[in-house]
């Protein structure tokens, strides 16, 4: 039985589709806007690239094979992160 490939990412670019607009005519909500925000400057690196790699594939397993660990380790840290991301949402 042949194994499904995974997806190719390229972190960089994700980066750059996930980072905030500082143009006044940028087309993000609100929310958007904040929640990009709050990715590029409240989480740390390795925080950023686990959420945008899980956002951009979808499952866990996928992502988990990207970094090399575990799909419970992804898990725990995509639970932590949303955690933190909810927590610097709430504050104004």
């Amino acid at each position: 039985m042949k194994q499904k490939e995974c997806k190719k990412i390229n972190i960089y670019e994700l980066e750059a589709l996930y980072s905030p607009s500082f143009d006044i005519f940028s087309e993000d909500d609100e929310t958007y806007d904040r929640l990009k925000r709050i990715i590029s400057f409240k989480l740390d690196e390795t925080e950023r690239r686990i959420i945008l790699c899980y956002a951009d594939i979808g499952n866990l397993r996928d992502t988990a094979k990207i970094f090399n660990v575990s799909t419970s380790t992804i898990w725990a840290y995509v639970t932590r992160i949303k955690t933190k991301i909810m927590k610097f949402y709430k504050e104004k």
